[in-house]
């Protein structure tokens, strides 16, 4: 079966799985051959593309796809693939990304990278993740946003459940009962640090709300300015990570209803150069 380029965050990945796929369905196939029925890509360039010597030209790109057998609609996704791969800041792999999760949404088959970047964009996915952990979890998204509080709204509930889900980050077993898997996220790097920015960014702002809402003995927010050396920076860092650690050795595995969703945010950046 020919690879779906909907599954794909990378579009050179793509370009080698479907010539490998369309040379084992027809051995007279070659890049040569390929290139010529572009009109206007060389063997030469083909290869320096696959390789990632060279980039795609808009132009190069349609008469590539056209080549391949790609349906117009297959086409849009592809062109939008290839200007996530061939950004320049994050800023325009959002956007890029954005139109192509858009584009996925009317699509069978899901790309689960994507599905696990939708998961992790925002604070609320892992945290009803965790909730699920419960013994008295209610999937009703109702119930998932009063229990946060009404942080998030039934309705981003319910799509980030779906999420959660599809992404086989929770199953639902015989009983009906949601309960987290074995999997892990897995991303692309690319994706992977989108996702995280985003959600570290989601977490901030979720604390801006908890500073105004909730009673000083149920949060706990600081801030050390301090002169640092250059070179203690990685010993910080350190610091941090063994902090974060002990913290999560704290996290209980018991089926106790008492236990109450919990989130730390650790802050750590230069005020000055």
């Amino acid at each position: 079966m020919q690879p779906s380029i909907y599954k794909y965050l990378d579009y050179r990945q793509f370009l080698r799985d479907i010539l490998a796929h369309k040379k084992s369905a027809s051995p007279a196939f070659s890049l040569e051959m390929l290139g010529r029925k572009t009109g206007c890509i060389t063997k030469s360039h083909l290869s320096l593309i696959l390789s990632g010597k060279r980039t795609l030209t808009t132009r190069r790109a349609a008469a590539l796809g056209k080549a391949l057998g790609l349906s117009d609609r297959e086409i849009v996704f592809y062109h939008k693939l290839i200007q996530f791969n061939q950004a320049k800041d994050d800023f325009e792999k959002e956007q890029y990304l954005g139109e192509m999760m858009s584009q996925l949404g009317r699509t069978l088959g899901a790309n689960l990278s994507i599905k696990h970047y939708q998961v992790l964009e925002e604070w609320h996915g892992m945290a009803i993740r965790e909730l699920a952990r419960l013994p008295s979890f209610d999937p009703n998204p109702q119930a998932i946003s009063a229990r946060l509080k009404g942080l998030l709204t039934p309705q981003a509930a319910k799509k980030s459940l779906s999420n959660l889900v599809e992404a086989g980050l929770l199953k639902i077993n015989e009983n009906g009962d949601y309960k987290p898997s074995d999997e892990t996220l897995r991303t692309t790097d690319e994706v992977n640090n989108l996702a995280v920015r985003k959600y570290h960014k989601s977490c901030l702002e979720l604390g801006k709300k908890i500073i105004e809402t909730e009673p000083i003995a149920d949060r706990e927010f600081g801030s050390i300015n301090f002169l640092m050396k250059p070179e203690d920076q990685s010993k910080l860092k350190e610091l941090l990570k063994s902090f974060r650690e002990q913290i999560l050795a704290l996290s209980t595995s018991e089926n106790d209803n008492r236990a109450k969703l919990t989130q730390v945010n650790i802050q750590m950046f230069h005020l000055s150069n």
